[in-house]
């Protein structure tokens, strides 16, 4: 890739990263992350609308699991994105990067020119429309996102009943 092939993309990106979002753009089987094993997930699938509504509402999601849930769809929307962008070739490096390894970033992705892409994921789950944006980034993900700079995205979703949205912020520092 050129520099010329680079300044080529920008429209066809452009054109990506503004396209009205239909209604399923981050739909994904929500039972597969409530249930807790095969069995339990084939017996939410057989309640009622009501039924399952009920036993959402009393399942209580915390921190951690709302933030893997945000990591999962931001995992998934990475794949597509290099699919869609005939790049299928790196999906496979695409990684979720465990808690433990302190990397200062939730997910190792790829450009479409192969080079790293440092993601960190900050979801808000909420059943009425969300109005805040702001975040907080640990001191450890503002030294990774220093350490990275250009490479270091902060993928801010926020999911309510009224809309999703995600905002991508590249190099915050």
């Amino acid at each position: 890739v050129n520099l010329e092939d680079v300044k080529n993309s920008y429209p066809t990106w452009f054109k990506y990263v503004n396209q009205p979002l239909s209604e399923d753009f981050f739909a994904t089987d929500v039972l597969a992350f409530i249930a807790q094993d095969q069995d339990d997930y084939e017996k939410l699938k057989k309640l009622s609308t009501d039924e399952l509504e009920a036993t959402i509402e009393d399942s209580t999601a915390g921190t951690k699991d709302i933030g893997d849930y945000g990591e999962a769809l931001v995992h998934g929307h990475e794949c597509m994105f290099l699919k869609i962008n005939a790049r299928a070739d790196l999906i496979h490096l695409v990684k979720r990067i465990p808690t433990q390894f302190a990397a200062g970033f939730d997910i190792l992705s790829r450009e479409l020119d192969s080079k790293h892409k440092h993601i960190e994921v900050k979801s808000t789950i909420s059943r009425s429309k969300i109005h805040f944006r702001n975040f907080h980034l640990t001191s450890n993900e503002w030294n990774a996102a220093d350490t990275h700079g250009e490479s270091y995205y902060v993928y801010r979703l926020m999911i309510s009943k009224a809309e999703k949205s995600l905002f991508v912020l590249k190099n915050p520092v």
